[in-house]
């Protein structure tokens, strides 16, 4: 049996309010949910089918399980892919994920649109279908990036 593997990536409001969760067990398979609609039932839907582990950049599941009041630890391993790349990449000049995706030589069709001006507390100003293909790249980067590692993952599980 295959197993499944779900990557995450959550944009949010500095208050916490995830407005855009994206999710993919694969490459061709990218899903978002936000705003309202990301409730903890919703969650349990989109982590039910994993039977690996759950990987994430960052604070993303703190922020997801403050967001839906699902704790996704509880259920599946996680792994925060900013302490693998920390631990197996040192030396770079940072490791935001841009940094990490550019070192890996992994390419960006999209900028960063969190990083422009006041946009973090503004999201609302970036136009919704820009903030997706900037998460799907997000999301399938972190694919990616697991791809290129070639790592015994169970080690870093959470």
């Amino acid at each position: 049996m295959k197993t499944i593997d779900l990557f995450i990536d959550a944009e949010w409001y500095p208050s916490g309010y995830v407005y855009l969760l994206g999710y993919a067990y694969g490459i061709s398979s990218y899903s978002h949910i936000g705003g309202r609609r990301l409730t903890y039932d919703a969650v349990a839907d989109i982590i039910a089918p994993v039977t690996g582990a759950v990987f994430f950049y960052g604070p993303d599941i703190k922020v997801v399980f403050r967001h839906s009041g699902l704790n996704i630890r509880n259920y599946r391993p996680v792994v925060n892919m900013l302490t693998v790349v920390r631990r197996e990449l040192s030396g770079l000049p940072d490791y935001r994920l841009e940094t990490v995706e550019h070192y890996l030589g992994l390419r960006r069709t999209t900028a960063d649109v969190k990083h422009h001006s006041n946009l973090l507390s503004t999201p609302h100003r970036i136009p919704h279908t820009k903030l997706i293909r900037y998460n799907r790249e997000d999301v399938l980067n972190l694919i990616r990036i697991k791809r290129k590692l070639r790592l015994n993952w169970e080690t870093y599980y959470i």
